[in-house]
């Protein structure tokens, strides 16, 4: 159930670090993105790897939030 969490996780992140000026972040919440869109989302039922991203950005911002 769980499969796009990674995906949500660093496309997150990666939105974070671009927020904060580093180059980096945009080539990974890219790269987490177009993950998602071939390989996370085809998935069916289609509602498991929305929850899964869910969670990841969840978590994304609570690793944020302790990190920083």
């Amino acid at each position: 159930m769980f499969t796009g969490m990674p995906a949500g996780f660093f496309f997150r992140y990666g939105l974070v670090l671009q927020s904060e000026g580093n180059d980096l972040g945009r080539i990974i919440s890219v790269a987490a993105f177009l993950v998602g869109v071939f390989f996370v989302f085809p998935i069916k039922p289609f509602w498991q790897p929305l929850i899964a991203v869910a969670v990841g950005i969840g978590i994304a911002d609570i690793v944020q939030l302790f990190s920083g």
